[in-house]
This record gives structure tokens, C-alpha cells and sequence, in this order.
């Protein structure tokens, strides 16, 4: 019945520990995005067990800091690229850790390289919806608001496909060395990002399988 075919991720598992680098692949259609959901407790479902450090986490919990997810679009609002990359955080500017963070993952995702072409500086307006910038300059400025939050787990759903594939290579590994207490998970029909993995799931039929477990 139609209730049947609707199910997905039945008798799946998923699990990854701090350190953890976890690619995600399937067909279009196949179920990634709400796999993500699904993870940052946007779904949920009765039968769904959900643990972390062992402690099972119940319907009620907020558990939202521990993410930061990355779309393949990122929201640009007028202002400046340092607000749109800290947030929240810009009280902060004056503090010492606030500017050591901020320089860390600007330079870290090449933000100074293409503001420094056009004779610009953090402090450039992007424009409405980021306007005056490209698909890679907006994703570079996702990366690093999600970099900048520092939170536990960072997720890329396909957050890095508007680069042409070196630029790609070079912010995974950035990425993967600035993470490497954290868990990063990349959603990416782009298997070459296979070799910064240590884990790999996919998903088959609506089932979540793992592919590969290597030691980190």
C-alpha cells in the first residue's frame, strides 16, 4: 500500500565518532537530503532511536548546536562578509579569539584571495541575496560561517559543487586538517572526495547501507 512504499531507512543504522570523515552517496532521488533531516532531527518518527555518547536522546531534546549544516545554496544577506560569515558573533568583534577565529577560516577557505582581487575587504557588501558574488564566493562564505560556529558536527550537502574541482580538493583538505576533532559528513555525487573519507554510506532502495569503515 501506499504507506509501505513510502517507508525508507528500515532496519538502517547509522553511527560516527569524532574524527570521523563520512561521505554520502545516492542516486538523485534517493533519499540524501531527508537522510540530513532526518540527522538534525527536522523528521522524526516513532520508531527512530537516536544516541549520542551512548545517552538516548528523546523527542523534546534540542540538539540543534551541535550542527552545522551546509546547503548547496547559501543565504547571503546585505551588510558585509564578516556579518554574514560570524552572525550573531559580530557583538564579538572586538574580542581577541573572535579575530584569530575569523582570520583562521577566511584564509582557510581562500574568502581574502578573491577580496583582495577586487581590491576589497571583509567589510565588502555583497549585495541583495549576494548579488555581486559568484556560486563559489557564496559557498565560500557558507563554508566558513559553518567553520566560524565551530560546531560538533559539520555537514556539506553538496556545498562545495559550484568550485571548479582543485578549488573543491583544496577546502575538503583544508576542511578535513581544521575538523579533525569534529565529525564532517559530505553529501556529494563527486566519489573522487572518497579519498578524505574514512566512511562511506549509501544509500540503496531506501536503505542506508555502509560501504566502507576505515580506521582514521
Amino acid at each position: 500500500n501506499s504507506r509501505e512504499t513510502n517507508q525508507i531507512f528500515i532496519n538502517s543504522n547509522f553511527q560516527a565518532d569524532l574524527g570521523d570523515v563520512v561521505y554520502i552517496s545516492g542516486k538523485s532521488g534517493s533519499g540524501k537530503t531527508t537522510f540530513l533531516e532526518i540527522l538534525i532531527r527536522l523528521l522524526e518518527n516513532k520508531n527512530m532511536k537516536y544516541y549520542i555518547d551512548d545517552k538516548k536522546i528523546f523527542s523534546d531534546t534540542n540538539i540543534f548546536k551541535l550542527f552545522s549544516y551546509v546547503p548547496q545554496k547559501t543565504f547571503i544577506s546585505p551588510g558585509s562578509i564578516e556579518k554574514n560569515i560570524v552572525l550573531d558573533e559580530f557583538e564579538n568583534h572586538k574580542k581577541s579569539e573572535y579575530k584569530y577565529k575569523l582570520n583562521q577560516v577566511v584564509k582557510l577557505l581562500g574568502i581574502m584571495d578573491f577580496l583582495k582581487k577586487s581590491k576589497s575587504n571583509l567589510s565588502y557588501n555583497p549585495g541583495d541575496m549576494g548579488s555581486r558574488l559568484s556560486g563559489g564566493q557564496k559557498q565560500r562564505i557558507g563554508l566558513a560561517r559553518a567553520l566560524f560556529a565551530n560546531r560538533q558536527v559539520i555537514i556539506l550537502d553538496e556545498a562545495t559543487n559550484a568550485l571548479d574541482k582543485k578549488s573543491e580538493h583544496n577546502i575538503i583538505k583544508n576542511i578535513k586538517k581544521y575538523s579533525k576533532n569534529k565529525i564532517l559528513i559530505l553529501v556529494s555525487h563527486d566519489s573522487s572526495i572518497l579519498r578524505y573519507c574514512n566512511k562511506h554510506y549509501k544509500i540503496i532502495n531506501k536503505r542506508l547501507i555502509k560501504i566502507n569503515d576505515k580506521n582514521k
